[in-house]
């Protein structure tokens, strides 16, 4: 019975702390060399279905970014209220200019309902990239930002499963882009595709989709990916392939253990 008692207490403990981690907002900080200095860039990744707009506002205010970043997956696929992006997008592009390219939810919406998410986002003065770049001018230096739109094929097979997934290439990206030019950030959703964005040339990527793994092992890093595979090559850091630099947030939505909701400050030296 004491046994049972214990396990009990466990248990209701172990959801008490859950549910705190979850309504938790962190700020992970990082530093990449890129040869251009001090330049402040700040990632907000996989909000999907969270409240939390006014508390990332908040957030992103305390450091004056240059420009924010939204990696995809701001929204739910099921989505049919977009007052939410409506509010958060508003008020970003008052702190300072917003870039966004579409994650795979954005990629699923119906035609009608990603109509409205467009417009919300062009409405409020967001750069939003699907298949484009723009520069950003900073210290009299042109910074290239371009957002990729990927392929669903990558995220699910023609029959809505994991398997057999079709890869992503330069010469794909090259074809969306065009040739690689001066130094460039991309801001491209999956963070699987890091070889294909490094061969293009992209200085430093921005990538989402894992939510840090869902959990969080001590030693070992993410359980799982939305693809249901264990233990994925990245699920949240900066990760390097060749000289180019990709940093992947652990994103804000979604259920989370031990992984508490982020979003990336990274400034450049």
């Amino acid at each position: 019975m004491e046994f049972i008692c214990l396990i009990i207490c466990f248990l209701i403990l172990f959801s008490i702390y859950i549910y705190a981690e979850n309504k938790l907002l962190l700020i992970k900080r990082y530093t990449v060399r890129t040869g251009i200095k001090g330049l402040k860039i700040v990632q907000i990744s996989d909000i999907h279905k969270k409240r939390c707009e006014k508390q990332i506002c908040a957030k992103v205010k305390q450091f004056e970014p240059d420009f924010i970043l939204l990696t995809g997956d701001i929204v739910s696929r099921t989505e049919k209220d977009f007052s939410r992006l409506d509010r958060l997008t508003a008020e970003l592009t008052k702190i300072c200019p917003v870039y966004a390219s579409p994650g795979n939810h954005e990629l699923d919406l119906p035609e009608k309902e990603y109509g409205v998410y467009k417009q919300i986002m062009k409405k409020n003065g967001v750069n939003y990239l699907e298949n484009s770049q723009t520069v950003f001018e900073y210290g009299g230096r042109q910074i290239k930002i371009a957002g990729a739109n990927l392929k669903s094929s990558i995220y699910k097979n023609p029959d809505g499963g994991y398997s057999n997934l079709e890869k992503y290439t330069a010469d794909e990206l090259e074809n969306a882009l065009g040739k690689k030019e001066g130094f460039t950030i991309l801001s491209a959703h999956n963070p699987f595709c890091l070889d294909a964005y490094a061969q293009w040339g992209a200085d430093l990527v921005f990538s989402g989709h894992v939510h840090g793994g869902a959990v969080r092992l001590p030693f070992i890093g993410g359980l799982l990916s939305p693809e249901r595979k264990f233990f994925p090559k990245y699920s949240k850091g900066i990760y390097k392939s060749g000289k180019t630099a990709m940093v992947v947030s652990g994103g804000i939505g979604k259920l989370r253990i031990f992984n508490p909701p982020e979003i990336v400050f990274l400034e450049t030296e």
